[in-house]
């Protein structure tokens, strides 16, 4: 059968993305037990998702598994980024028009 989705991404490739994201919120959590010293300390982290990269990716699960929570998602405005130029890992442009900016929230209270 065939793997790829309507961008020409497989299985793997989509395995990837997610263990990729899963293990950036893994390494930002683990920051969260060196600072037990200070009385409250807010991590947060923003993703940029495009199209449905976002369930594709089980975002939200590699979050949570990890101790973050969602607390916030809009519309991406690439405007609000001097410099940025969408585009893929070859450099070819992509649009932003379906991409949705998530924001992601850690904390910790001693």
């Amino acid at each position: 059968s065939n793997d790829l989705d309507g961008y020409g991404v497989g299985r793997q490739q989509r395995y990837d993305d997610e263990q990729l994201l899963l293990r950036c919120f893994q390494s930002i959590a683990v920051v969260k037990t060196m600072v037990q010293h200070m009385s409250q300390v807010t991590f947060q982290l923003a993703l940029v998702l495009h199209s449905d990269q976002f369930s594709k990716w089980n975002v939200l699960r590699s979050a949570t598994l990890t101790g973050w929570r969602l607390s916030g998602w809009g519309p991406f405005n690439p405007s609000s980024f001097p410099g940025y130029f969408p585009s893929k890992r070859n450099g070819e442009a992509v649009s932003v028009e379906s991409a949705r900016f998530y924001l992601f929230t850690l904390s910790h209270c001693p």
